[in-house]
């Protein structure tokens, strides 16, 4: 569950999204196999202190689930960029845990993005990235 006044959105590309708050923008982007209840305490706090908190399920999970899995890490960051294009978003703060860290350090634009967090980003050399293309697909 997300923040109670949180609104649910579906952005042009049928990405699923909450979005709260006002003031600067935080995107938070969630990881493999989550969704974006997984920031539903953080997204309290950004927007008690004075955030517009933007939380997507990426296509394929939560309630984008019925979305065409995106098989590459720059289709989900494709999506993302698009939103921020979609909701006029300028300078946004872009946080990604693991999976989503991953997304949020392959966009191919950043012109919307203020800065990046990343939290627990697998390493190149460990992350099963190369394997997921065919996971997503079955």
């Amino acid at each position: 569950m997300t923040h109670p006044t949180a609104i649910g959105r579906t952005s042009r590309r049928g990405l699923h999204y909450g979005y709260d708050g006002t003031g600067p923008a935080v995107v938070l982007v969630h990881g493999w196999c989550l969704n974006r209840q997984v920031w539903m305490y953080l997204e309290q706090a950004l927007v008690a202190g004075g955030h517009t908190v933007i939380t997507p399920d990426l296509a394929g999970y939560g309630e984008s689930g019925g979305l065409a899995p995106r098989t590459s890490l720059a289709g989900h960051a494709g999506d993302l960029t698009d939103l921020l294009d979609e909701l006029e978003v300028e300078a946004a703060v872009l946080v990604g845990f693991a999976f989503g860290a991953g997304v949020i350090c392959s966009a191919s634009n950043y012109r919307r993005v203020g800065a990046l967090v990343s939290i627990a980003i697998p390493s190149a050399a460990t992350a099963p990235y190369d394997r997921m293309p065919s996971a997503i697909m079955k």
